[in-house]
């Protein structure tokens, strides 16, 4: 039988729940986490959650110019530097410009090599990405590795320029 009282109590226990249940959910939204009820038992489970972030609405297309110059400068710096290394060496090398330790087991003579194209390829660099420098490059070459729109971007862009270089010299 329902009465006043029990009434009042189902009242006061739905309103305490709706209030606890907005309460959780603002400061989920404020904070990140997500509450939820386990369909298996009546708990309550806590979890994060995580944005998905599209890194290609943040490299412009002036970024991907940048990017196209810096490898078309680079390139022939490198392809010397592993020319001469691969003399030295008989095999070619993996150089990687922050990994101290790639370079430190050549010989001291492509190791020389290695400094030079590895400071000039830095110079290159930060000319045309004075803010974020090797960071910002190394970004882009991360991202480029697994999106194809932007690895045709750049394409487009490396042959644009060569194109154009190739028309100014005429």
């Amino acid at each position: 039988m329902l009465t006043a009282n029990s009434l009042k109590l189902s009242l006061t226990q739905l309103f305490s729940q709706s209030l606890l249940v907005g309460g959780l959910t603002a400061i989920s939204l404020l904070s990140g986490f997500i509450p939820e009820l386990s369909e298996d038992s009546y708990t309550l489970v806590i979890t994060t959650s995580a944005y998905a972030q599209d890194v290609t609405s943040e490299i412009s297309p002036n970024d991907v110019t940048q990017y196209a110059e810096v490898l078309l400068q680079i390139e022939p710096i490198r392809a010397s530097a592993y020319e001469k290394i691969t003399t030295i060496l008989g095999e070619q090398p993996e150089i990687f410009c922050d990994d101290s330790d790639s370079i430190s087991k050549l010989p001291s003579n492509a190791q020389d090599i290695a400094k030079d194209y590895c400071q000039q390829s830095e110079g290159i660099v930060s000319k045309y990405f004075p803010e974020g420098g090797n960071k910002r490059f190394n970004e882009i070459t991360i991202e480029m590795q697994d999106n194809q729109n932007l690895r045709e971007q750049i394409q487009s862009e490396l042959v644009r320029l060569q194109q154009a270089k190739f028309d100014a010299s005429f």
